[in-house]
This record gives C-alpha cells, sequence and structure tokens, in this order.
C-alpha cells in the first residue's frame, strides 16, 4: 500500500462511500439501516484516527479525507433530516453553515501550503453532539425533552467551535 493510500485513508475513503449509502437509506427511510451505516462511518472515523496516530500513518491527503468524509456525512444527515422534518431546518443550516466555513477555510489552507488546523476539545464535543443528535432522530426521539436539550447544546458548541476554528485560521493568516 503507497504511503498515501494506508489503511487510515483507506478506512476515511469507505466512510466517504458509506455516506453515500447512509444518504440512499434515508431517502428509502429506512431509518433502522441508515442508523446502522452511520454508527459503521462512526466506527471508521474512530478506526482511522487511531491508526493513523499509533502507527504514524498521518498523511496530508489524510489530513484532508477525514474531515470531508466526516463533514460529508454529517451534511447529509443534517440536510436530509430537516428535508424529512424530523429536525428544524435552522438546525440543519447552523450545522451546514459552520462545515461549509470550516471546508472552505481549509482548502485556503491547503492551497497556501499551511498545515490545516489540529482538533480542538470543543469541536470533539461538537461532533460527539452530533452524532447523539443524528442518532437520536434516527430512534424517534425527536420532541423528547432531553434530544431537545442537546440539539441546542449542539448548535451553541457547533457554532462555538466555528468561532473558534475562524479566529485560529485568521491568525495564522496573517502571520
Amino acid at each position: 500500500m503507497s504511503q498515501n493510500l494506508n489503511w487510515p485513508n483507506t478506512l476515511s475513503i469507505i466512510r466517504l462511500i458509506l455516506a453515500v449509502v447512509f444518504l440512499v437509506f434515508l431517502l428509502q427511510f429506512k431509518t433502522s439501516q441508515a442508523l446502522i451505516i452511520f454508527i459503521i462511518a462512526l466506527m471508521t472515523d474512530w478506526a482511522d484516527g487511531y491508526i493513523a496516530r499509533k502507527k504514524g500513518q498521518v498523511t496530508i491527503l489524510g489530513k484532508i479525507l477525514d474531515p470531508l468524509a466526516d463533514k460529508l456525512l454529517f451534511i447529509i444527515a443534517f440536510v436530509s433530516l430537516s428535508l424529512n422534518y424530523a429536525l428544524p431546518v435552522w438546525v440543519a443550516w447552523i450545522v451546514v453553515g459552520c462545515y461549509i466555513i470550516l471546508l472552505s477555510g481549509g482548502v485556503v489552507f491547503v492551497k497556501k501550503g499551511i498545515s490545516i488546523l489540529k482538533h480542538s476539545w470543543l469541536g470533539r464535543g461538537a461532533f460527539a453532539l452530533q452524532a447523539v443528535v443524528v442518532a437520536g432522530v434516527l430512534l424517534s426521539y425527536s420532541g423528547q425533552a432531553w434530544l431537545t436539550i442537546i440539539i441546542y447544546l449542539m448548535v451553541f458548541l457547533t457554532a462555538s467551535t466555528c468561532y473558534y476554528y475562524l479566529a485560529q485560521g485568521f491568525k495564522l493568516l496573517k502571520k
């Protein structure tokens, strides 16, 4: 396997494919199957990061593929679930808007040869809450008080993360 097509990057590519399969199940209103694919995709996210760090297989390609696969999966989830009225549209707008901003910033960084920002604990928390929200909606918990609270907390963390990465990005660009 070449350095760029190592196991972590292969798992990210598999996650990109799983995102499309996830969308197909969502479009067919097969929420149980969509949930299983979503969980498998999240497991590949954990596995690719763990292997890349543990085996020293972090690559430039992986630094692009991993966040791209994550964001595609969640963009598909939030847009689809809001179009199905299972999630408020404004929630999808905030999550997708932040992801588009962050992906655009990543493209600028790559073009300028600047190292992509490392994950923050704030970002990891937002990601975890996004996963809980998607799983909760797929499990038909929409409208329940605990999920509503998690949604508001997730939106706050997502917007805060977006602001944090924007601020860090602008600092690096000014150097």
